[in-house]
């Protein structure tokens, strides 16, 4: 989720830029790389939300947390990411097709709508921090449970020699 959540803080840094030369734009010359730009974000965007899906069902499979945990991460991180990917980008691109056209949207409207994505990706890079957290302590929290298991059979085999060495005798 590390990597994921980098890959994630590297698109928003992206948007950030592109949101920052839509307010210095003076025309609308660069619309076709502001629509490039916004793509591959937009594309990062969803590569991470399918790769960060897939940790999910291996987390169920796996049975690390159980159905609460689930719910939290399906509702803090993978709908937001969902609808920012399915929504928000969406209607940036619609925006950002108008562009090109005879009556394009404002650009101070395009400007609000990035700041609303950047928004959207803070929130989700906090609520992906929040989910690390979570998953190193189930990591630790298994570790314990191994080495106690462990413990416990090392101590039944010492126990079951003591008793046999008592009746060889």
């Amino acid at each position: 989720q590390q990597q994921l959540r980098s890959r994630l803080r590297k698109a928003r840094d992206q948007a950030e830029q592109l949101r920052d030369n839509f307010k210095q734009a003076t025309s609308l010359e660069q619309a076709a790389e502001w629509m490039r730009q916004h793509q591959l974000v937009r594309r990062e965007v969803g590569q991470v939300s399918h790769a960060l899906n897939g940790s999910v069902e291996e987390m169920k499979l796996n049975q690390l947390g159980g159905e609460e945990t689930y719910q939290l991460i399906e509702q803090s991180v993978l709908k937001p990411q969902e609808n920012l990917h399915q929504r928000e980008m969406e209607q940036q691109r619609q925006s950002l097709e108008t562009l090109r056209s005879d009556s394009p949207d404002p650009l101070e409207q395009i400007t609000s709508r990035q700041d609303q994505i950047l928004e959207s990706l803070d929130k989700i890079l906090n609520n992906m921090a929040q989910w690390d957290s979570f998953i190193d302590v189930v990591n630790q929290l298994n570790a314990v449970i191994k080495l106690e298991q462990l413990v416990k059979e090392k101590t039944e085999e010492l126990k079951k020699k003591q008793v046999d060495s008592i009746f060889d005798n």
